[in-house]
């Protein structure tokens, strides 16, 4: 579809966790770069450790209605 927003799903490390986080994004990342990702009551810096495959809005939605 053209003219579809894409997004991104990446594994973020924020600052001070042990574990990855999953992010999606609609903009372009690469391992290497430092997002800053909301979470519940703050936001933290984290370091992309990896990206996988983007989505257009209309996939990421048929899974959001699926879980």
């Amino acid at each position: 579809m053209a003219g579809s927003k894409t997004y991104v799903y990446c594994n973020v490390l924020p600052s001070g966790y042990k574990s990855p986080y999953l992010y999606i994004t609609d903009f372009e990342v690469k391992p290497g770069d430092i997002v800053i990702i909301p979470l519940r009551d703050s936001e933290k810096a984290g370091l992309v450790i990896d990206v996988n495959t983007s989505v257009s809005y209309t996939h990421l939605r048929a899974h959001e209605t699926r879980h």
